[in-house]
């Protein structure tokens, strides 16, 4: 018997973990332009 996975709807709950997700996307997205974390990280704007 072949097991079926249903995805649930996100709620409240998920909302911090679904923004961690977009930002690591967007920094790997964006890493080599910003190649150095550390200065980056480390900046005062």
């Amino acid at each position: 018997m072949k097991d079926t996975y249903v995805i649930r709807q996100a709620n409240n709950h998920d909302i911090p973990r679904i923004a961690e997700i977009i930002v690591f996307g967007k920094r790997v997205a964006y890493r080599p332009i910003f190649e150095n974390d550390e200065k980056c990280e480390k900046k005062d704007f």
